[in-house]
């Protein structure tokens, strides 16, 4: 009788097959994520004006201007003036 030998994988190699993530999986790992949202994130506003209407309204305000900041400063879009946009063309509002 010949011992068996167990092969330990090499955690740095990437996976020699894709594992596909069926409609299954991906509803467990929904429902797991779920489950792990921190109790404090649940009460969250769902909308600006919940937002503001909040006794964290300050937070909110800061939180905002912080994210604004970080995409202006890392060029994810650009304002222009209302008068610089051609004419037909639509300006997104936001």
């Amino acid at each position: 009788m010949q011992p068996s030998v167990t092969k330990i994988p090499d955690e740095d190699a990437p996976p020699s097959t894709p594992n596909p993530l069926s409609a299954d999986n991906l509803a467990l790992l929904i429902d797991a994520f779920s489950a792990s949202v921190p109790e404090e994130f649940l009460d969250d506003p769902a909308t600006y004006a919940e937002a503001m209407a909040s006794p964290d309204a300050d937070h909110w305000r800061t939180a905002l201007q912080e994210e604004f900041d970080l995409l202006k400063n890392t060029g994810t879009y650009t304002l222009v003036p209302c008068s610089a946009v051609p004419r037909g063309h639509r300006i997104m509002k936001g």
